[in-house]
């Protein structure tokens, strides 16, 4: 359990760290890709293939797609994870030793 807890808070200060600005932004705020590729530093098309791909919760209305903050903030928090876990080893996690 203590592990578990560990684990969460070190994942909310890398949120906070990779993504200061989320802390901003309301649940409810319609985003763009164009906003959320000037937050995170991707390119915008790459945005735009996460929602054609499902992979961010968006709605396109007259083809344009929109991101409402707290599935934005979601997602986000998914890709610092998902960053984590394919980079080294994390703190939290004891190395893997090879015999």
């Amino acid at each position: 359990m203590q592990l578990q807890k560990q684990k969460l808070e070190y994942l909310e200060d890398e949120f906070v760290h990779r993504f200061p600005l989320l802390n901003n932004i309301d649940d409810d705020l319609l985003l763009t890709p164009k906003n959320i590729a000037n937050l995170i530093g991707v390119h915008e098309e790459t945005v735009r293939r996460w929602c054609r791909k499902g992979y961010v919760k968006s709605v396109s209305p007259f083809g344009r797609y929109k991101i409402q903050g707290a599935d934005f903030k979601a997602f986000a928090s998914l890709l610092v994870e998902a960053d984590l876990y394919f980079s080294s080893p994390p703190p939290y996690f004891p190395a893997n030793k090879r015999a």
